[in-house]
């Protein structure tokens, strides 16, 4: 069952958080930077334009020819209209301006032009015109300054951050990626070296509970391993004592029947606990195996099989040749004929699918088919312990792949089992 998992990573979520913070950080200590100093730095630069203004109207008074050559020194422009003033202006050159105001009281004085801003005055009678003082190197450069100053600082608490955040989500990503095995027992896959004390414990905790997962199976498997060995010899008794007896009709048919069902109920006990983990794989005809499952005298429905004429696996024949049966008897005792069993390839793995045309089962129930002692009953009735669907999906996990269960089209209920070609 696919579960949707929302949200982001916890690193993304972390490189977030620094990014953000810190550009908060930036941005708030650039306007208390520019609050601080915006005054002081004003009053130096209309300082400074003052002074070129007065030189340039003392280079405007002298002898006609001379102003020019000194004007294109000093990058001082003198012109008969000046450029208009622009609607926006930053606070810092309305300061300035103002000031300049201050410094030369009754003189038009304004910022303008495009492309090469300058701070414009109107010249002093005699001169006509207006003088222009170049501002663009100043507004550049701490503009500049300014930004990459921010910027350069931005990627270094970033870049460090997300080392540190990589490094702080690799073995909660490990984990993440070994938590179905972890689940079913196995143990946690060693963490990198120095990892925080808490993850540590973390992968302690998680061992030490995929120990007693381990454990509980394998007392659970203990427990039913002697159950349906004690269970052997009683029923063995009774079978014997129902042979000798002269019990007849209706009632011994029941009681054989009833033998019949223990007998099955036990050997699917002891198929559920001798999985076959200890079974070493070999090379097999998997189409062989199918047609000779499906065409047992022991089936007592018939069955569709379509397989190849060979197809070669690399499995473990009895614990394979086990769960099959179980499929198959599952459908025949709570489907309804017809019966089907396909065998095929899919890219570098067998697929088999097993399916019937009864009732089918709940759809709630689906994603907990499989279970151990679960059983779909009432939807699809008939005696069993639960056990088959459970030995099959073992036997497939065993071997690397998957077993799904789903409602087939048209009814019934289709298992279809997923196994690698090269084995496990």
């Amino acid at each position: 069952m696919h579960v949707r998992i929302r949200g982001g990573s916890v690193f993304r979520r972390l490189i977030g958080l620094l990014a953000a913070v810190t550009i908060s950080v930036g941005g708030l200590s650039l306007v208390i930077t520019n609050l601080a100093m915006v005054d002081v730095a004003a009053q130096h630069a209309a300082r400074s334009l003052a002074t070129q203004i007065l030189a340039a109207d003392a280079m405007l008074a002298s002898p006609a020819g001379i102003e020019d050559a000194r004007f294109a020194a000093l990058g001082i422009r003198h012109v008969t209209v000046a450029p208009p003033e622009p609607s926006f202006q930053w606070p810092f050159l309305r300061n300035v301006t103002r000031r300049l105001e201050a410094l030369h009281p009754g003189r038009d004085v304004h910022f303008g032009g495009q492309g090469q801003p300058a701070m414009w005055a109107r010249a002093v009678a005699p001169a006509q015109g207006w003088v222009g003082i170049p501002m663009a190197p100043l507004v550049q450069t701490v503009r500049g300054a300014t930004i990459w100053t921010l910027v350069t600082g931005a990627l270094i608490i970033v870049g460090a951050a997300g080392f540190y955040a990589r490094g702080l989500t690799r073995p909660l990503r490990l984990l993440a990626r070994h938590a179905p095995d972890i689940a079913a027992g196995a143990d946690p896959p060693p963490l990198p070296r120095r990892v925080p004390r808490e993850m540590a414990q973390l992968e302690h905790a998680l061992r030490q509970a995929a120990a007693d997962v381990r454990a509980v199976a394998r007392e659970r498997e203990l427990m039913l391993a002697a159950l349906s060995h004690d269970l052997r010899t009683p029923l063995a008794r009774l079978r014997l004592a129902l042979a000798l007896s002269d019990v007849q009709g209706e009632l011994r048919e029941g009681m054989d029947a009833d033998l019949d069902e223990l007998d099955q109920l036990t050997g699917q006990f002891v198929d559920f606990v001798r999985d076959g983990r200890d079974e070493p794989a070999e090379a097999l005809d998997a189409a062989e195996l199918v047609r000779s499952v499906a065409g047992s005298p022991r089936r007592t429905g018939t069955w569709q099989v379509t397989t190849p004429d060979t197809l070669p696996l690399r499995a473990k024949p009895l614990a394979l040749r086990r769960a099959l049966e179980n499929l198959l008897q599952n459908a025949e005792r709570h489907g309804r004929a017809p019966f089907e069993v396909r065998l095929s390839t899919s890219g570098d793995c067998a697929e088999l699918v097993v399916r019937d045309h009864g009732a089918g089962v709940d759809a709630a129930l689906l994603p907990r088919l499989g279970e151990p002692f679960l059983r779909a009953d009432p939807a699809r009735s008939g005696a069993g312990s639960g056990l088959g669907l459970a030995s099959a999906r073992r036997v497939a996990q065993q071997h690397g792949g998957t077993m799904t269960i789903d409602n087939a089209q048209g009814g019934g209920l289709r298992v279809r089992m997923v196994l690698p070609l090269g084995g496990h």
